[in-house]
């Protein structure tokens, strides 16, 4: 199950840096800065209210889902692969997809799902707003963490 997942997040990173500008600067966790006194709903659609538009703000993070707040649009996580975000705000754009193809909503995401979500930082140094996220379902009787 981690070699899928490790595959899975493996594959989502090289299709992001294969769609991404050779130009453009990395983003890291100091997007935090940049997009402070704007609110995350702004900054996270982007030019043009565009919710899939790139922003060189853009961060990543990965982690198991611990909790949904469907009414509030956030997901609680145990944040995997050194990423500081444990709170996800998702936009109400923002394109939900599961692993292998198809298309979920934010009520269909289970706690122990392991995901993988792109957009801004937050107000905090916990939060990222997304406006993507990938879904890959656990194994009903898994082995929590496996």
């Amino acid at each position: 199950m981690r070699t899928l997942f490790a595959i899975t997040a493996f594959t989502a990173m090289a299709i992001s840096a294969c769609t991404s500008s050779a130009d453009a600067p990395v983003a890291d966790t100091s997007a935090a800065a940049s997009t402070a006194g704007v609110t995350p709903s702004a900054a996270a659609t982007g030019p043009a209210g565009d919710p899939t538009s790139v922003s060189s703000d853009e961060v990543e993070a990965t982690g198991v889902v611990g909790a949904v707040d469907e009414a509030a649009g956030v997901i609680e996580i145990r944040a995997t692969g050194g990423t500081p975000f444990t709170r996800i705000e998702v936009t109400p754009g923002a394109r939900i997809t599961v692993a292998g193809g198809g298309s979920l909503s934010l009520g269909d995401i289970r706690p122990s799902d392991r995901i993988f979500a792109t957009g801004i930082a937050g107000d905090t140094a916990i939060t990222l707003v997304a406006d993507r996220i990938e879904v890959s379902r656990v194994v009903p009787g898994a082995a929590p963490g496996g």
